[in-house]
């Protein structure tokens, strides 16, 4: 009687040193178990995963679910640790290139709709209320000024 071979059963999870900080990750992939079950957590359909990973299998994507679940305390655990250190330092170093980025757009979108709002106030006539903190004393005041002498 001879036995036909059996492949051995794929091992879909694995953690290596190096590779996403050791974290667990879908075999030959750099895409973590984390990042499979917050897309399930957040009410993605497996195959909606798929849709962000179309080089993973449904095998995979259940398969990292799975040990999510089997091991969610520390995977959870990991992540919270991981935003510590985030926070951490984001306090030592302060905010990225990217944030300031964000923020100096933030102050020219508000100073572009400042000057929108202004320029309407002149059009019109009406005066424009504006924040103390927006000008100094002397730029409010050529404001006012400007804003009196279109009125008459």
């Amino acid at each position: 009687m001879s036995t036909a071979p059996t492949a051995q059963p794929r091992q879909y999870v694995t953690s290596t040193p190096g590779v996403c900080g050791g974290k667990p990750c879908i075999s030959g992939t750099r895409i973590r178990v984390w990042d499979i079950a917050v897309r399930a957590q957040a009410g993605m359909s497996p195959d909606e995963v798929l849709a962000d990973f179309p080089h993973l299998t449904l095998s995979d994507v259940y398969a990292a679910l799975a040990y999510f679940y089997d091991n969610r305390q520390a995977i959870e655990q990991q992540a919270a640790d991981d935003d510590r250190f985030v926070e951490q330092l984001r306090q030592r170093t302060g905010p990225g290139p990217l944030e300031e980025d964000r923020r100096a757009q933030a102050r020219e979108d508000a100073k572009a709709l400042l000057a929108a709002k202004l320029l309407e106030g002149f059009k019109s006539g009406t005066p424009v209320a504006f924040n103390k903190g927006c000008f100094s004393a002397k730029k409010r005041a050529l404001i006012r000024r400007a804003s009196k002498a279109r009125r008459a």
